[in-house]
Order: C-alpha cells, then sequence, then structure tokens
C-alpha cells in the first residue's frame, strides 16, 4: 500500500476514535441533564478536521464519525435504535455544517494558510458547536 494509503486510514481512525472520546465525554458531562448537550465537541472536531482535508476524504471521516457516535451511544446503555437515531441527528448537523460552508465557497481552505477575519472564525465556531 502507499504511504498516503496508510497515513489517511490512520488519520481515518485517529479523527473516529477522538470523536467517540469527545462523545463519550458529552455523554458524562450530560447524564444528569437528559443526554442532549448544549456544545457538542465532537462534531466540531470533525468539521474543523473536514474543512482542511480533500473533498474525496469527507466520506470515510463522517463514516467514521458514524460508527463511532453508535458504539459511544450504546456503552453509555442506549438501545441500538436510539444510538443510531442519535448518530443520524449528529451526521445530519455535520452535513448541514459542511453544505453551508461549501456553498460559500470555504470548503477545504487550509486555516494555516489562509488569513480569515475574526468575524468568520466566530461564524464557523458557532455553525461548528451548535
Amino acid at each position: 500500500f502507499p504511504d498516503s494509503f496508510a497515513l489517511n486510514i490512520s488519520a481515518f481512525l485517529l479523527v473516529s476514535v477522538v470523536f467517540g472520546l469527545l462523545a463519550w465525554g458529552g455523554v458524562t458531562l450530560t447524564r444528569d441533564e437528559g443526554r442532549i448537550a448544549v456544545v457538542w465537541l465532537a462534531n466540531a472536531v470533525v468539521v474543523a478536521v473536514i474543512l482542511r482535508t480533500a473533498k474525496e476524504n469527507v466520506p470515510f471521516y463522517l463514516a467514521g464519525a458514524f460508527v463511532a457516535n453508535i458504539v459511544t451511544n450504546c456503552l453509555v446503555g442506549d438501545s441500538i435504535a436510539h444510538a443510531v437515531s442519535l448518530a443520524a441527528i449528529n451526521q445530519f448537523e455535520m452535513i448541514l455544517i459542511l453544505f453551508r460552508w461549501r456553498t460559500r465557497g470555504t470548503f477545504g481552505f487550509r486555516f494555516a494558510s489562509r488569513a480569515i477575519s475574526l468575524g468568520r472564525n466566530v461564524e464557523f465556531l458557532s455553525d461548528a458547536l451548535a
């Protein structure tokens, strides 16, 4: 396998594990409050990674996040139906944010290589954390 293939697989797995850990943390922190988090950092991390990656890698990151979300939900005691439905809602949120940013022509830009205004950063964060 080419080095880039191994690097991509490693990146997909790393993002999936980070998503799972952040999701578990979010669920743990909101367990007594009804399990709906005000801020879901796991989605924000995946969206940030996707905005910095090539378009052809997007389905792999979304799939990894989806699976990690289902596993996390099941590990905290959700039924499979509830786990899948919560994961699907998270996927919808991430896809909606990505669609919004893509239609603005900001999909795939690199933060480090392009200066963007403070207002745009605040707007991105508000979208990603919603």
